[in-house]
């Protein structure tokens, strides 16, 4: 939840599926303006109670930027352009949130490619941009928390 006005979430090789809220079944922002920058991730398959999206936000306005990034069905390429087709969740990741089709594991970023990208903010360990969850390396292009089993 983004709350308090004028914050900047960054969301980078997160999968955020299987929620169930009112309003926003991955992101909800309350009042005020705020950026929310999400890349190389899977927001997908949180239903809302009231028929919303995926990131929903009361009042003010979201800055958005996707990069890399799967969101409510639309996928998004690595300049941030929303792609014409339709994708389902169950279509693109296992139980254990594997990736088992495209674009989720071929159209993603890797650990060099988040490492470059100057619209990433510098952070102190850049390890963790380099592995998923699990501790495997990031050196494909798959978006997500994992990349492989542990």
């Amino acid at each position: 939840m983004l709350y308090k006005d004028d914050s900047t979430a960054y969301l980078i090789s997160s999968t955020i599926t299987g929620n169930q809220a009112t309003y926003g079944g991955a992101i909800l922002g309350l009042s005020g303006d705020y950026k929310l920058n999400v890349y190389n991730s899977i927001l997908s398959g949180n239903p809302t109670k009231e028929g919303g999206s995926e990131i929903y936000k009361s009042s003010g306005g979201f800055t958005n930027t996707f990069k890399s990034s799967l969101i409510d069905g639309k996928f998004y390429d690595n300049t941030g352009s929303e792609q014409s087709n339709s994708i389902d969740i169950a279509t693109v990741i296992d139980s254990n949130f594997l990736p088992i089709g495209s674009p989720v594991n071929d159209k993603g970023m890797s650990g060099s490619d988040l490492t470059s990208d100057t619209s990433i903010p510098a952070i102190s360990n850049e390890d963790y941009l380099n592995v998923d969850y699990n501790s495997n390396n990031r050196t494909q292009k798959i978006m997500g928390a994992v990349v492989g089993p542990k």
